[in-house]
């Protein structure tokens, strides 16, 4: 794509700004544009991503990240420059259904609370506003070891598989990974920690390193309600951010976990978390 570096600094200096931040699109151009050449969509970059022009500068992007399994899709943008509209939006939007060889059945938005264009924009495709989404993040600097003497926190094993899948079933009911699907991307980098008291499956939390940008997740982390309240949270979590910034390269990892969920905010934050951003979380089904 020929316009390329010129998307990718477009999306970097927009998504810096509250107002106009798409969640999980990133800000860093490196970052960017490697994921758009090589970890994006399901379908070729050309179908994925329109744009638009004035006077021969990008001014407006809008990407989707198709998933073939799912049949799903999420939306990177509507990014249009400070002088772009609802108006602009649709139109991008209009452009890429019509070019698009396979319609996602749902597609999914993530919009900073700041930002009214991208919630005016899902509103007007008759999007569903789900429950708001806080992303937050600790720096190597501020992660301190610790350690609960009464719990062993382990790789996950085959004999995990079954209690892991229940838990997390009922912990995330509509989520992009299943449990299945993270089984299958475990490896060195994507690690999934069960906690254990005297052999007893206590919870679990699955994180990914991308020692590449410098940069880690924690995706999931859920608890047994009989071991709520008794440190095996916060012992998943030192684990998952002990293995993360065991990678020289990683400097700050983040998360997300539903706003509305305090008991799993403060806990991030005991951790020594900080709150990023807080993120409107849409849904719309795709009417083409």
């Amino acid at each position: 794509m020929r316009q390329l570096t010129d998307i990718v600094d477009l999306i970097s200096k927009v998504n810096n700004q509250a107002h106009h931040h798409c969640g999980y699109a990133g800000t860093e151009t490196e970052e960017i544009h490697g994921t758009l050449l090589t970890d994006f969509s399901d379908l070729p970059l050309e179908e994925s991503l329109v744009f638009s022009c004035e006077n021969g500068k990008v001014k407006g992007v809008l990407g989707l990240a198709y998933d073939q399994k799912t049949h799903t899709g999420e939306l990177w943008g509507p990014f249009i420059s400070d002088n772009g509209n609802l108006e602009s939006a649709l139109s991008l939007w209009k452009q890429l259904l019509n070019q698009l060889s396979n319609v996602p059945e749902k597609v999914y938005g993530f919009y900073n609370v700041h930002n009214e264009l991208g919630q005016s924009f899902m509103e007007s495709l008759g999007a569903k506003r789900k429950k708001d989404q806080s992303i937050l993040a600790i720096h190597k600097d501020a992660f301190q070891i610790k350690t609960n003497s009464d719990l062993s926190i382990k790789e996950v094993t085959e004999s995990d598989h079954e209690l892991f899948k229940v838990l997390h079933d009922e912990a995330f009911p509509e989520t992009y990974y299943d449990a299945k699907m993270i089984i299958d991307k475990l490896d060195g980098e994507n690690k999934l920690f069960i906690a254990h008291k005297d052999d007893n499956f206590l919870g679990y939390a699955y994180c990914e390193a991308n020692p590449e940008y410098g940069e880690g997740d924690l995706h999931y982390l859920a608890v047994i309600p009989e071991a709520r309240n008794h440190g095996t949270g916060s012992s998943l979590i030192q684990k998952s951010l002990e293995f993360m910034f065991s990678f020289h390269e990683i400097h700050e990892i983040t998360l997300c976990v539903e706003a509305g969920n305090q008991g799993a905010v403060r806990a991030y934050k005991r951790a020594g978390f900080i709150e990023k951003h807080i993120l409107a979380f849409y849904e719309v089904a795709v009417m083409r």
